[in-house]
């Protein structure tokens, strides 16, 4: 009935009552989601199924699935796999909820590949002093008890100190918890394990810079500024400006009202422009386009305003100084209202827009040039992570490389089809760091997560594990690493029981990269807000 203050005095007196009730629970998690509390819904919603004996109340799947709608809508994908994951089995109608937001999961399109799959299991602890309690927790977390277990976990650590097994543990609580920030901190401290072997720690570093990127340190900094206008001839001067292309208000409209004026949309808005390639395809016309500012005339009880989005780097950067120069905007008093940071995979996409159609014979290369300028600008940017240099600053710097590798696994990760494997084998060849190859006989995904698409060695593995592999490439649309599929399976003697197999996942396979080659037909990106 959407009574939601009706629901909130009823449910807390509920709770109240009957605290280890799992129906009051599930309200609660309920009300939790509507507050847009994830790490509060979750927590009860876990604890409520943990109550109910493998019996949850039919209310867990309205819970479950608001709260997949919740934290998909926040960004926050892992959580919500591992969540979906951890309440398989329970009982049929559960079952056909996380079945479908799993398989959703596993398809989000744009979404990095390191959180569309399952994180690594908890090394084994072997015979250390730490091994039984370890267990029970583990036992904890699989009968979803998970506070109790992160309490259990978080003693331990204090009491043995920085170990991979419990560190692993807790950072399945932490995601499970819907607690990122948290995760991402302890996925740090697994990285600076020597005892863990190289390619988890790279891993266990890329997870972190993308389940945090801004305290990862792998961000670029934008600024919203709102200058005063006094000049009354400053809007004739402002259409003046060859460099500014008109964008249309509602683009804007939603973002500024968040931040600059909720009741007034702005008068005018623009997107810095610049000639671009012109060199090298002059029949094209190619204009790049840069940040949008927006101006707000003058009111009864406001000055006209202007808003800029300002990047703190790069040919972006370049852009919009050239124009707030021109503008003549250096005296007046500005206001920073708000910071946008961008990771470093989103500055390879270059915003560009041919103003003529591009020859079909020179398509291809015309998309190779921005590319490369992208990648080119990407790792020529300095980022807190390199201690504020560039990629390229730091390349083959021995104390720079797992930095370097996890980086390039973020970047290789979330790229869903820009570039093909052979961008990053060039690029790894320009940082100076090798790629890790890990044996198919040995289960990589438990032990790199979704980095296995990228460093399974495929020179030793079988036809079985091929075609997995390949399938599963498939499922999650991984599409840079279809080419070595390809050709690894072309080569391979097939047995007679997985011919018939192999050639329709081969046929599949084909079929998608012949579609992605054939609409890779240049489409202008316009820049994000």
């Amino acid at each position: 009935m959407m009574e939601w203050e009706s629901l909130e005095e009823t449910s807390a007196k509920f709770i109240r009552l009957q605290p280890d009730n799992p129906l009051a629970k599930l309200f609660r998690s309920f009300l939790a989601i509507a507050h847009q509390n994830t790490e509060e819904a979750t927590s009860l919603l876990l604890q409520a199924v943990a109550d109910s004996n493998g019996s949850p109340h039919q209310m867990a799947i309205l819970v479950v699935m608001n709260l997949m709608e919740a934290l998909t809508r926040q960004g926050n994908y892992l959580s919500a796999l591992l969540i979906a994951d951890s309440l398989v089995g329970i009982n049929e109608d559960l079952d056909q909820v996380t079945g479908e937001a799993m398989d959703r999961l596993n398809r989000e399109n744009g979404v990095s590949v390191l959180s569309r799959e399952l994180i690594p299991s908890a090394n084994d602890p072997g015979d250390s002093p730490y091994a039984e309690r370890l267990a029970e927790a583990e036992s904890l977390i699989e009968s979803h008890r998970i506070t109790g277990a992160k309490t259990k976990l978080e003693a331990m650590l204090r009491e043995f100190g920085q170990q991979a097994p419990i560190l692993q543990s807790i950072v399945r609580c932490q995601l499970l918890l819907t607690d990122t920030e948290s995760a991402a901190i302890t996925c740090r401290k697994l990285a600076a394990l020597p005892s863990l072997p190289e390619p988890q720690r790279i891993y266990y570093l890329a997870l972190s810079y993308e389940l945090s990127p801004k305290s990862g340190g792998v961000t670029v900094r934008s600024d919203i500024f709102v200058y005063t206008i006094e000049d009354p001839e400053f809007e004739n001067r402002l259409n003046a400006i060859e460099s500014l292309e008109k964008l249309p208000v509602d683009r804007l409209k939603n973002l500024l009202a968040a931040f600059v004026d909720p009741d007034v949309p702005p008068k005018s808005a623009f997107l810095c422009s610049k000639p671009y390639l012109r060199e090298q395809f002059p029949e094209t016309e190619t204009v790049r386009y840069g940040n949008w500012i927006a101006y707000y005339g003058k009111q009864t009880d406001k000055p006209a305003r202007l808003v800029a989005l300002e990047p703190s780097v790069g040919q972006r950067k370049e852009m919009i100084d050239e124009v707030l120069k021109e503008l003549g905007v250096g005296n007046s008093s500005r206001e920073l209202v708000f910071s946008i940071n961008e990771g470093i995979p989103d500055l390879t996409r270059i915003a560009a827009q041919p103003r003529k159609p591009v020859a079909t014979e020179r398509a291809q290369s015309f998309q190779q040039t921005v590319r490369q300028i992208g990648i080119d600008e990407a790792i020529n940017t300095p980022v807190e992570a390199l201690d504020n240099r560039s990629m390229l600053e730091v390349a083959g710097q021995q104390e720079y490389r797992l930095r370097l590798q996890a980086i390039l696994l973020l970047m290789h990760s979330q790229n869903a089809m820009e570039f093909d494997h052979s961008t990053f084998e060039s690029l790894r060849q320009r940082m100076q760091v090798s790629e890790p190859k890990l044996s198919p006989q040995t289960d990589v995904f438990d032990t790199v997560g979704g980095a296995a698409y990228f460093w399974t060695d495929l020179t030793s593995i079988d036809p079985n594990s091929l075609i997995q592999l390949m399938q599963s490439a498939m499922l999650r649309d991984v599409y840079s690493v279809y080419q070595p599929l390809i050709a690894k399976a072309d080569s391979m003697e097939w047995p007679e029981e997985l011919k018939e197999s192999m050639t329709m996942t081969l046929l599949v396979m084909r079929s998608e990269e012949h579609t992605l080659n054939s609409s890779h037909e240049w489409i202008s990106r316009m820049p994000s807000s």
